[in-house]
């Protein structure tokens, strides 16, 4: 099997011939592993080490400008001086949210093509809601927005919400079979507990997400939600709103053992472990 028919074949939970094998790692650890197998290209070093990895697609935010999709230290597209904002109007009006027409789908494609050259499957872009928004607003004032403050909340969510689902819909179009799967994160839990109760996500983020779901759902491609952390409570809510992957099961964390989680999900509606 192809690293990315065996990818696709454990997301669909058909037999493979052995287990999927990726990595995650630092810019030290890849340039170590380019040194040890005597290969610069990075896709390269990933299929001499016989790994079956999912490549990151990023559309860099450009306005018309070129850019390699797959940077993440390029342009922040996203408002930074909202952290003043007491109105809603003033959080739309006071800000310059991005052109979902300015994301660079265009070089996105071209690093997909040349994923697919290896035959590895793909991931992307990366989207969110209230990690986002607790950037444009601050984390202590995107959380506190969430008990004190939910029109505000509201607002900046449909701005985000309008934004990257212009993006998404964009590269679910332009990239059509080159694009795999779709990674949502939105970080729930802290080390100890949660970030956010679940009853504020199910009102504010979780409807939204099921929206996400449903949009990539019908265009083929598989969900990847993230959040680190104690999330244990959020799963069945998570897998009712459509995810087909959670990552990671962060085992340190109380209640995410993973024979536990197990044990945990049986019976749930549509969990099918």
């Amino acid at each position: 099997m192809s690293p990315r028919e065996r990818i696709l074949a454990t997301l669909n939970r058909t037999p493979t011939d052995r287990a999927p094998v990726d990595i995650w790692c630092t810019a030290e650890v890849l340039d170590s592993l380019r040194a040890h197998v005597r290969e610069d290209d990075e896709l390269a070093v990933y299929q001499k080490l016989g790994l079956d990895k999912i490549v990151w697609i990023f559309p860099g935010y450009v306005g018309g400008k070129s850019s390699d999709p797959n940077k993440r230290g390029g342009t922040n597209p996203w408002p930074l001086g909202l952290v003043g904002c007491e109105t809603p109007e003033e959080l739309t009006a006071n800000a310059v949210w991005p052109n979902p027409e300015h994301f660079d789908c265009a070089a996105a494609r071209k690093a997909a093509q040349q994923a697919r050259e290896f035959d590895f499957a793909t991931i992307g872009p990366w989207i969110s809601h209230f990690e986002i928004y607790c950037g444009v607003r601050g984390l202590e004032n995107g959380l506190m927005d969430v008990v004190a403050d939910p029109e505000l909340l509201r607002a900046g969510l449909e701005q985000i919400d309008r934004v990257q689902t212009g993006m998404l819909l964009r590269m679910l179009d332009e990239l059509g079979d080159l694009l795999d799967i779709v990674f949502i994160s939105d970080d729930l839990g802290t080390q100890e507990s949660l970030l956010i109760s679940t009853g504020a996500w199910e009102e504010y983020l979780q409807p939204r997400l099921k929206r996400w779901c449903d949009i990539i759902h019908e265009h083929g491609k598989k969900v990847l939600f993230h959040t680190d952390g104690a999330a244990r409570p959020f799963i069945p809510g998570l897998i009712a709103s459509g995810i087909d992957i959670l990552n990671p099961i962060q085992h340190i964390c109380p209640g995410m053992d993973r024979e536990q989680c197990h044990h945990y999900l049986r019976g749930r509606a549509g969990y099918r472990g």
